[in-house]
Parts: structure tokens; C-alpha cells; sequence
């Protein structure tokens, strides 16, 4: 029941906006920082961005593929 009531408490929401506000921050920071110091255009911003997402959608399959064998290995090989 404790568990419950952190989860829904509102010193733990108040926490996780924190976070979120910070990471805002953090994002908004960078991409002044990009534009201002190295002249980038948000065309630039926007194809790095498009490089890095395949990259992360492969790392994501991986992990997928790996978790599998990992609960294999664990449920069949290891017992």
C-alpha cells in the first residue's frame, strides 16, 4: 500500500516535472548553443537528428533480439 501512495503522492509528481523541466532546459540550452556558436541552420539540426534515428532504432532491435536469449538462457539453460 505505501508503494501506492509514493506513487501518487504529490512530492513524486512534483519530482518527475522537475526532471522534465530540467531536461527542457538542458534541450533548449543545446540548440541555442548550436545555432548561436556554430551557425548551424535548424536544416542541419534536423539531419543530424535524421542520421541518429535509424542508429537508435537499430540499438532498440538489438536489445530486443538480445533480451530474448537472455529470458531463454535464464528459463531453459541455467535451470
Amino acid at each position: 500500500m505505501s508503494v501506492g501512495r509514493r506513487t501518487f503522492s504529490a512530492d513524486f509528481q512534483l519530482f518527475f516535472r522537475l526532471i522534465k523541466f530540467l531536461i527542457f532546459v538542458a534541450f533548449t540550452a543545446i540548440l541555442i548553443v548550436l545555432i548561436v556558436f556554430f551557425h548551424m541552420t535548424f536544416r542541419d539540426i534536423f539531419v543530424c537528428f535524421l542520421a541518429f534515428l535509424p542508429t537508435g532504432w537499430g540499438i532498440l532491435l538489438v536489445h530486443h533480439s538480445l533480451a530474448f536469449l537472455h529470458f531463454v538462457y535464464l528459463f531453459f539453460i541455467n535451470s
